[in-house]
């Protein structure tokens, strides 16, 4: 999840929108992966995600399944695809804090950083 938002940033600050989109879409099955799976659950097949946020709320998650859902067709659209990412960002650090994935938040703190502040917009 980690290394596909540093690359989409990467991408946006180079001004390569296509690849920064593409590597967009890849954050989103790992997102999903993350937050399921931090809990002890499995991510569920696309068609059942939102079914599975309605019924079986995500207890870490401080998101409920309208906004999961919206923020990921946010993600989609990239209108604001630094805001979006950053976003995402702090949401991952909030839910990872105090687990045994704090230790991969550790190992990022440098590019943790710099896709916390990175400002550049694409053209």
């Amino acid at each position: 999840l980690l290394n596909h938002v540093f690359r989409s940033l990467k991408c946006l600050r180079d001004q390569d929108i296509f690849s920064a989109r593409l590597t967009v879409t890849e954050v989103v099955p790992h997102f999903l992966i993350l937050i399921f799976g931090i809990e002890g659950r499995l991510r569920p097949y696309n068609k059942y995600v939102r079914w599975e946020l309605v019924n079986h709320p995500l207890k870490l998650l401080p998101w409920d399944a309208d906004q999961v859902q919206g923020f990921i067709v946010l993600l989609f659209e990239c209108k604001q695809p630094i805001k979006s990412l950053q976003t995402l960002l702090g949401v991952v650090e909030d839910v990872v804090k105090g687990t045994e994935f704090q230790v991969v938040l550790d190992e990022w703190e440098k590019e943790l950083r710099w896709m916390k502040s990175a400002d550049r917009s694409p053209g």
